[in-house]
């Protein structure tokens, strides 16, 4: 999941350049990883993607932002808690499981109660089918 998180992570800093992110919250330790960032876009949207212990990746896509201190975002405010986006329309949340065979990863958007769990056979489809999402949600 560590490669998920950093192949995606390369993916939205390659498709929205530095000057169009703000990097809030960033998280390291030996369990895993967690970053917020806001894209700068017409409405800005939020995203935080964590993974834990190689094991599970997680990606929310907010729509629509609700900071601590929307006026002056700077980098040590952090996103306010995520539970109060998560009646936002058009919010989702994505959460991969790594699969037995090497490389199979399984997701689904776990906000739409209707969505099955896609199997992907490689990170790459995984990372495209989130972009994707960043672009159009």
């Amino acid at each position: 999941m560590e490669a998920l998180f950093e192949k995606t992570k390369s993916e939205i800093l390659l498709k929205w350049p530095n000057h169009e992110l703000k990097e809030i919250y960033h998280t390291d330790d030996q369990n895993g990883q967690t970053m917020s960032l806001i894209i700068n876009c017409e409405p800005p949207k939020g995203v935080q993607m964590s993974y834990y212990k190689n094991s599970t990746f997680e990606l929310l896509i907010l729509p629509q932002i609700i900071t601590d201190n929307y006026q002056n975002i700077r980098k040590h405010y952090s996103l306010s808690s995520r539970g109060r986006h998560f009646h936002l329309k058009g919010g989702k949340c994505y959460v991969f499981y790594q699969g037995y065979e090497y490389n199979e990863i399984f997701g689904r958007n776990i906000l739409n109660r209707n969505s099955a769990y896609h199997r992907f056979k490689s990170i790459d489809k995984a990372v495209d089918l989130l972009i994707h999402e960043l672009e159009n949600g």
